[in-house]
């Protein structure tokens, strides 16, 4: 669909991709903020005040003002010496030791030393911090203050004596409806018990590595932050103002990997009750599609994101809640059966690209894919619920599926010895595109300029890796990481994986965050260190790394039509799974807690404390020298460590698994 939304015109403020610009965004399901960092152009120091359920681009936010953009937000201080605003140089930072996620700002106004803290108090009200503190390094001054949203301006006024210090606080809060934002001057506080209770309570991971504890930290802070109280969230804030199935269940698995699991439990909610249709049809870009557009994979996502929420919480009384819509979405994929294989056809593909981008009626493997994963989902939820009937249709279709996609003689979607993306209805391979003339496909494009168009390789095709289809050491799946080996800068020089061969690209012909991630969990399933810490560095050397908030791609793009580049929120999924998930090797199943860590070369110990069934666990991994097999020690007892894995049951609420020092991939096994 095409966007109005013109970064040229208006107050600098209102673009995303500012020069060298971070967000470092906060929220409590009641109001949502993201404190800008912006050293080139824009209001350097600012805030975006936003209601995380009013979805919008960045022009639209609360606090920005149509010709002076986010200019109100910022401290200005005046004295004797002259008028000041954060300017170069100056920090903006997590407070990482702080009890609530904690945005800090200092900055130098002449003999004055400034620092702000930003942070939300509590879990219940549309309410944000901003506490100031001022220390005067000078002689005896009068001090002006004053900040303000739109019209409205605050001021202070004091003396402050020579080497004297001086703590203010706004408060921030959402009000009436449509919401409007207003501040005021209130009493310095610390954050309530509510909510440091809360940010105590969920997951901790901590390496001897720092740039995977701040990878952690950041994205367990962040993800949550943009997402109402509701379940509701932008897939990618300011960009898309739209929903998906697949995105918020592709989000419930992080929020689950971070201990959110009430915000995992709102998002699946409302995926459940507004996205899905009667006849479980889902929706994408929030609304509903025709049968040949519709996304096949978003069924099995939903199924699989739910399985994964009881397994941590327990949760079943969630599931016959809403039984009679959950059998409707394992039931609505049956109808794409092509008759000649177990296998799912339409003519949408997996990044959404359609008949008029030159798709083809066909198989895409990651529908497969996710609907094996999901079909074996629902089956152990109805064998729970003790639904026997509905428990060996759905699993016997999960057998099914993933047998066609891998063995199938004519329709298997492999090829070569590595996994392809798709097949048409004739058994043939789709190896291009062969797109339309088409307004809704810009001019400037590769899918307008260049002569062919490839649809391999595609990231998608490490989906069977990453989610357990096959063995990551396997010679397919080593091919398969082979070949989408291509994506790595195709036509770029700075790192990072393309979604796709870039030919055949409709709108965003550069690296992508969520590809690059999405290819470097089937490397660390594959125990490849090496890989896992290009993608790594990669995105440490991109400017969003200060706040671990990147933008959902990098490059050029044509906008309008299309929307301004965004934060993906399922990059920080995709990082907790990382994580939690391929290196701590740590997944909630059905009767116990999976755990096969991993410790890539660089990395000494980990420790996870994690929430798993209402209850604490601490989970440490190190290496040891002199040990031929890993050992694991808990406290009730040794258990065993098989097939590549320790299964702790509900009793243990402290364990350690010691790793040989150097342990080769046949004794690391296989990732759960």
């Amino acid at each position: 669909m095409p966007y109005a939304d013109d970064p040229a015109q208006g107050h600098p403020d209102v673009r995303t991709q500012l020069p060298g610009v971070s967000y470092f965004f906060l929220g409590n399901g009641h109001l949502a903020a993201a404190v800008q960092y912006s050293p080139q152009e824009g209001t350097p120091l600012a805030l975006v005040l936003f209601h995380p359920a009013l979805l919008g681009p960045k022009r639209a936010a609360l606090s920005m003002h149509p010709v002076r953009g986010l200019e109100d937000t910022q401290l200005v201080v005046e004295y004797a010496m002259g008028r000041f605003t954060p300017c170069w140089p100056y920090t903006v930072e997590w407070e990482e030791e702080a009890m609530v996620p904690t945005v800090r700002a200092r900055w130098e106004a002449g003999q004055l030393e400034v620092e702000e803290r930003f942070f939300c108090p509590d879990r219940s009200r549309p309410r944000l911090l901003r506490l100031l503190r001022l220390v005067n390094r000078g002689k005896v001054i009068s001090l002006n203050l004053r900040t303000g949203l739109g019209e409205q301006e605050i001021r202070a006024e004091f003396r402050l004596g020579s080497g004297e210090e001086r703590w203010l606080a706004i408060e921030y809060t959402l009000t009436g409806e449509p919401p409007e934002a207003t501040c005021r001057w209130t009493l310095p506080q610390t954050p309530e018990e509510e909510a440091v209770n809360y940010w105590r309570r969920i997951h901790h991971l901590r390496t001897t590595v720092p740039l995977l504890d701040e990878l952690f930290t950041f994205a367990c802070w962040q993800l949550p932050a943009t997402i109402d109280v509701s379940g509701r969230m932008d897939a990618s804030i300011w960009q898309y103002n739209l929903e998906w199935v697949r995105d918020h269940c592709m989000n419930v698995f992080g929020l689950l990997a971070a201990g959110h699991h009430e915000v995992a439990r709102n998002v699946l909610e409302h995926s459940v009750r507004d996205l899905v249709q009667e006849d479980g049809a889902p929706y994408d870009s929030s609304r509903p599609r025709p049968p040949e557009l519709v996304e096949l994979d978003q069924n099995g996502v939903l199924l699989s994101a739910l399985h994964a929420y009881v397994c941590w919480t327990g949760d079943w009384e969630f599931v016959r809640r809403w039984w009679h819509k959950l059998v409707a979405v394992a039931e609505y994929p049956f109808q794409f059966r092509a008759e000649r294989a177990f296998l799912l056809h339409n003519a949408r593909e997996y990044w959404e690209r359609m008949p008029l981008h030159g798709v083809e009626d066909g198989f895409e493997l990651a529908y497969q894919v996710w609907m094996a994963v999901g079909w074996e989902a629902a089956a152990r939820l109805a064998e729970r619920l003790q639904d026997g009937r509905r428990a060996s249709r759905w699993g016997n279709a999960a057998v099914r599926i993933r047998r066609a996609l891998l063995a199938h003689p004519r329709y298997r979607l492999v090829e070569d010895g590595r996994f392809i993306k798709r097949r048409c209805l004739s058994g043939e391979v789709q190896w291009e595109l062969f797109p339309q003339d088409h307004p809704a496909i810009p001019p400037g494009v590769p899918l307008r300029l260049e002569e062919r168009h490839w649809l391999n390789p595609d990231a998608s095709c490490v989906l069977p890796i990453v989610l357990g289809l096959v063995e990551a050491h396997s010679p397919l799946a080593q091919a398969t990481l082979q070949a989408v080996e291509e994506l790595w800068n195709q036509r770029w020089t700075d790192g990072g994986y393309g979604r796709y061969h870039v030919s055949s690209e409709p709108d965003s012909p550069g690296p992508w965050p969520l590809a690059s991630l999405l290819i470097t969990r089937a490397y660390a399933r594959a125990r490849d260190a090496e890989r896992v810490w290009r993608v790594l560095r990669w995105l440490q050397s991109l400017p969003q790394a200060r706040s671990g908030a990147w933008f959902e791609f990098y490059g050029p793009r044509p906008i309008p039509p299309c929307p301004q580049v965004g934060i993906l929120l399922w990059n920080w999924s995709e990082l907790l799974q990382l994580l939690v998930r391929d290196l701590a090797g740590v997944w909630a199943e059905e009767e116990s807690l999976s755990f096969s860590p991993w410790l890539p070369k660089g990395v000494e110990a980990l420790t996870l404390e994690c929430l798993w069934r209402g209850k604490r666990r601490m989970l440490q991994v190190r290496q040891e020298e002199g040990i031929a097999e890993p050992v694991v020690q808990t406290d009730i007892g040794p258990l065993p460590f098989e097939h590549g894995r320790a299964r702790l049951p509900e009793a243990v609420t402290m364990a350690e698994v010691v790793l040989p020092c150097f342990m080769e991939r046949s004794q690391a096994g296989s990732m759960p």
